[in-house]
C-alpha cells in the first residue's frame, strides 16, 4: 500500500522528470519548475520561484470496501500551477496561449503513467480551476487529480 506522502512525491518527480514540459519551460520561460509539497498562498510566491507547482493532498478520502477483495481510497490532490510574465501588461493572445500550453503539458506529463509506477490504481484529472487573471502577472491554475489506490485497515 501506497501513502498519500508517496503519491505527492511521485507527482513532484514526474513534474521535475518530464522532458517535454521541462523544455516548453526552458523555451519559454528559461527556467526549470520548482516543485513545493503542501500549500502556499499565492501571494506569498515570489516571483523568483516562478514556473511554480505546489502538490497539495485534499483530505476528502472515501473508502470502498467489497468483502473478499482490497479497500480501495479515492483521493484528491491538487496540482497549483504557476507562471509569472515579465510584462505587467494585460494579457494578450500569446500570454493566454502560454498558460494553456503550460496546462496541458503539465496534465500530458501527470497522466503518461496512470499507475504511478504501481503506487496507485489509477489517477485522472477531474477538473482544472484558473485564478480569473487575479494574481497577474503571476498566472494560476489547479489540476484537481483524482486517484485510487489500495488501502489497509
Amino acid at each position: 500500500m501506497s501513502t498519500q506522502y508517496q503519491v505527492q512525491e511521485h507527482i513532484r518527480s514526474i513534474l521535475l522528470a518530464d522532458a517535454p514540459l521541462s523544455a516548453w519551460l526552458t523555451q519559454h520561460f528559461k527556467a526549470s519548475l520548482t516543485v513545493l509539497l503542501g500549500n502556499r498562498p499565492y501571494k506569498q510566491i515570489k516571483a523568483g520561484k516562478f514556473p511554480v507547482a505546489s502538490v497539495i493532498f485534499e483530505p476528502e478520502d472515501v473508502l470502498t470496501h467489497k468483502r473478499g477483495e482490497p479497500a480501495q481510497l479515492t483521493e484528491k490532490y491538487h496540482v497549483d500551477l504557476g507562471i509569472h510574465f515579465r510584462k505587467a501588461s494585460l494579457l494578450d493572445d500569446e500570454h493566454l496561449l502560454r498558460i494553456g500550453e503550460f496546462e496541458v503539458l503539465a496534465a500530458q506529463a501527470l497522466l503518461k503513467d496512470r499507475r504511478f509506477n504501481g503506487l496507485v490504481m489509477d489517477v485522472e484529472v477531474a477538473e482544472r480551476v484558473g485564478d480569473g487573471n487575479a494574481n497577474h502577472p503571476h498566472h494560476f491554475f489547479t489540476l484537481i487529480l483524482r486517484v485510487w489506490r489500495t488501502a489497509e485497515y
